[in-house]
């Protein structure tokens, strides 16, 4: 289960940076798309791709991500990303 934390700062960046603003794409499909992000890199981080982007670079969203561990398991109970 995934909880995003100051989601709001995340989406107040995308829609400054972005073509496209958040209003027009699916959020729930953003946010899989961070989570599947954090597991392939291992660390927080967004890029938006300079095709993507008003400046025509890509540009850069770091996060903080925490995981809650069952203690017995060392399966992943809760991922927690904080922007």
């Amino acid at each position: 289960m995934a909880i995003f934390k100051n989601f709001e700062s995340f989406i107040n960046w995308y829609d400054r940076v972005a073509k496209y603003p958040t209003s027009k794409i699916d959020i729930e499909a953003l946010k899989e798309e961070i989570e599947e992000g954090v597991w392939a890199k291992g660390a927080g981080g967004y890029e938006l791709s300079g095709f993507d982007s008003k400046s025509g670079n890509p540009e850069t969203y770091d996060f903080e991500c925490e995981y809650i561990m069952d203690e017995e398991t060392g399966d992943v109970l809760e991922e927690i990303y904080t922007f």
